[in-house]
């Protein structure tokens, strides 16, 4: 299996587990999709909410701090960081 398509289901993995509430699982998958692209958003975004839901709140802030500096433009993880801060 390729790079891209490992991402893709580990991105899709972490969502669906965000929907069912298992953020441990969530965390994980947000976490192998970042060592497959330590720049990605979405993954970033995920990993955030994962540690948040886990009373994570620093490791969660990191993650949506980030995510905020690899696109700027984007505002989900801006609304995010300020709930959380």
């Amino acid at each position: 299996m390729d790079k891209k398509t490992q991402l893709r289901d580990c991105l899709k993995r972490a969502r669906e587990a965000i929907d069912k509430k298992d953020f441990k699982t969530a965390l994980e998958q947000g976490r192998n999709a970042l060592e497959i692209d330590a720049k990605n958003y979405n993954a970033l975004v995920f990993v955030g909410v994962a540690n948040s839901e886990l009373d994570e709140t620093k490791k969660a802030e990191q993650a949506y701090k980030k995510a905020t500096t690899l696109d700027p433009t984007n505002l989900i993880a801006w609304q995010v960081l300020l709930i959380v801060v």
